[in-house]
């Protein structure tokens, strides 16, 4: 069917198939296209010119059915009517819903496709993905439902829009996934702020895939994830934050990817049943900044799946972290903590281990603040613990070695590796029964080792610490290897 470039209008009565184009080869962008009900085209609408208005009249009991491209100046919908799309749609001046109840369906499993055209009045209106989709106008935000993946399982759309601020699901929208694969990625083709007014929930029983793409960096805030059925999963590329009140506790698996940065003020994301930090492409870096907010955090699954992929916890003021088990970093030398508290005290509890003593090991963990930190679980590192923080530090057992790299003060009961003062005048707090390896103070001799309490200590290996001092004569030292330079062993040894 051509147009010819005349102010021409074809009407496709319910139950019409139209086997090839339909066009306006000379173009004019003049010509009308009336769907009365239920048709279908086999091939492109528009192929060479626009068409100028095409009209969708029928009910949602009816379909028009667009099997190739579409190219018009506007698609109206006058009732409540389906649209399917099976290839790439274009209409310049809009798709108007006219705040019907009408839906715009994009189905086609095989290919991807762009949809760049602005979305009018469809507060009322429904958007449904059946097939690999990227929307860059902002304006398909506001539809009343998005449905991803009803009859294509692995349907995803991305939201890639060219905003700097990106509103979603307000007043009531939903975006909903109906599928167990489907997905759902939110670009930042420029930086980005994308606010949420509501819950984004999952495939009923578990499901739907999140990807914050922050390749410019990406916010995002308000909002809850998989409220009452949780998100399979949640990726993270780029740098990416979220903040705002938002709650992401309702994920299975969060993926921080390799050569990502994601923060999570809330530290909610933390209680994801699997957590993957970093991949083959590079180390993921992972940050929790709960202030003042206790939380938990998944270790029992929690894998770094590069050797110096990060988790840092971050707070200011008193705060505890409770982890559900022993984290196994997923390989030896895998994986770095670090921690930080810039005010009060920072309590990492639940557990007994981070990192696998002689098995996979922490790669290593850098402490950092002028708070305090109390670690309760035993520590197993490859390289040596960095002791930064300028206030107290409390821990159990640290089987590796130990740097001070400020005048931290230091409780300890056991430390199985080498500890270096390298010239910090830190203080290492001996607890009864206690256990040292070898001290030294590389770069000028620093540092002091109390002994605490009533025990035998066994410190193992020549030491060169400044000074070494016991203050309960019912303490039995011993060092093995013999103490040098300016060493003192006090009462009781």
């Amino acid at each position: 069917m051509d147009f010819n470039g005349k102010s021409a209008t074809a009407i496709l009565n319910d139950g019409v198939t139209v086997t090839g184009d339909i066009d306006d080869i000379l173009g004019g962008n003049l010509a009308t296209l009336n769907f009365v009900g239920g048709s279908t085209v086999t091939d492109d609408v528009g192929a060479s010119h626009a068409i100028n208005t095409l009209n969708v009249q029928g009910d949602n009991t009816t379909q028009v059915n667009l099997q190739g491209n579409v190219m018009v100046n506007k698609l109206n919908f006058s009732n409540t009517g389906v649209v399917v799309g099976g290839g790439t749609l274009t209409a310049t001046a809009g798709v108007q819903y006219n705040n019907l109840g009408a839906t715009l369906a994009f189905s086609n499993p095989v290919g991807a496709y762009i949809f760049s055209s602005p979305i009018l009045q469809a507060g009322n209106g429904n958007v449904l993905v059946d097939t690999t989709l990227t929307a860059t106008d902002s304006s398909i935000a506001p539809a009343k439902t998005i449905q991803i993946g009803a009859n294509f399982s692995t349907a995803a759309l991305t939201l890639a829009v060219n905003n700097p601020n990106l509103n979603l699901l307000a007043g009531g929208n939903q975006i909903n996934f109906e599928s167990a694969n489907a997905a759902l990625v939110v670009a930042s083709p420029v930086v980005q702020a994308v606010t949420l007014g509501s819950n984004l929930d999952g495939f009923a029983g578990g499901g739907g895939n999140v990807t914050l793409n922050g390749t410019n960096a990406l916010t995002v805030q308000g909002g809850l994830f998989g409220t009452v059925n949780k998100l399979a999963s949640v990726s993270t590329i780029g740098t990416v934050q979220a903040q705002g009140g938002i709650n992401l506790s309702g994920i299975t698996t969060l993926n921080v990817t390799g050569n990502s940065n994601f923060t999570d003020q809330t530290a909610t994301s933390a209680s994801a049943t699997n957590i993957n930090i970093g991949d083959g492409n590079g180390i993921g870096t992972y940050i929790l900044t709960p202030n003042n907010a206790n939380f938990n955090i998944s270790t029992a699954n929690m894998k770094f799946n590069k050797a110096g992929s990060i988790l840092n916890i971050t707070s200011n003021g008193n705060v505890t972290a409770t982890m559900n088990g022993d984290l196994n970093p997923g390989a030896a030398a895998s994986g770095v903590i670090q921690l930080s508290s810039t005010g009060g005290l920072l309590t990492i509890i639940g557990g007994n281990n981070l990192g696998i003593n002689n098995g996979n090991t922490l790669n290593s963990m850098i402490l950092a603040g002028n708070g305090d930190i109390t670690i309760t679980l035993a520590i197993n590192i490859a390289t040596p613990l960095s002791t930064g923080i300028a206030g107290n530090l409390t821990l159990t057992t640290v089987n590796g070695p130990v740097n001070f790299t400020n005048t931290t003060t230091f409780a300890v009961t056991n430390i199985t590796g080498k500890t270096d003062f390298v010239n910090n005048a830190g203080i290492i707090n001996l607890n009864n029964n206690g256990t040292l390896a070898a001290v030294t103070s590389t770069g000028g001799i620093n540092g002091t080792v109390n002994v605490l309490g009533a025990g035998v200590v066994t410190i193992n290996g020549a030491s060169s610490a400044t000074n070494l001092t016991i203050n309960n004569a019912g303490v039995v030292a011993t060092a093995a290897g013999g103490f040098t330079g300016n060493a003192a062993v006090g009462a009781g040894q």
